[in-house]
């Protein structure tokens, strides 16, 4: 279906729930998926959502506090959009629960096929989702301004942190660029350190 008719069909179609879904450490690709997010359903005139994930590791190592802090520093005015989720079908079912009868869920493009089932049936042949119409696109499919921006990857940043050869201006570069212009040096540091601590590389 193409993006045109996508959006008449959204219009048309009632209470409609636009939802991204985040797991990251914030850096700017992760604010091109909430800005997607929000912008998709300010077109279609839809209630815009974003969880993060409540996951703490080595791949996360920050708190879904620390996470929300962020994405709201960033988008101050739509504070009320950001919440944290263990899992996403749960989150989702609770979307669904305030009212919403349709969905559009919104991932980056290497992650839509993981999320595919989401407009499938269970085992015992229920749809996964209560929704009258699922619909899973990528950042990339919402002709949204950020939809053709390239965002930074968590991993770089994590490896730098655990690279004993790296100085701590090499360091520091890498975050600056990643992280959101909203966000002070300050709080970038903060944000580098508190992740660099747990990752035990320091």
């Amino acid at each position: 279906m193409k993006i045109s008719e996508l959006l008449n069909e959204a219009k048309s179609s009632g209470t409609t729930a636009v939802v991204g879904w985040g797991r990251g450490m914030g850096h700017k690709g992760h604010m091109y998926l909430a800005s997607a997010v929000i912008e998709y359903a300010e077109q279609i005139g839809a209630t815009p959502f974003f969880f993060v994930s409540e996951t703490v590791g080595a791949d996360d190592p920050l708190t879904p506090q620390e996470k929300l802090s962020i994405y709201k520093t960033v988008f101050p005015e739509q504070s009320g959009t950001f919440h944290s989720a263990k899992t996403i079908v749960p989150a989702l079912v609770s979307v669904h629960e305030q009212g919403f009868d349709n969905l559009v869920f919104v991932v980056g493009e290497a992650e839509k096929p993981s999320f595919k089932f989401l407009q499938g049936q269970t085992k015992a042949g229920h749809p996964v989702l209560p929704f009258k119409r699922v619909q899973v696109m990528s950042r990339q499919e919402t002709g949204t301004s950020t939809s053709n921006l390239e965002g930074p990857r968590a991993t770089p940043m994590r490896d730098v942190l655990k690279n004993p050869d790296a100085t701590a201006k090499q360091k520091w570069a890498v975050w600056r660029d990643a992280m959101p212009d909203a966000l002070s040096d300050d709080q970038v540091k903060r944000l580098m350190i508190l992740v660099a601590q747990r990752l035990g590389a320091m």
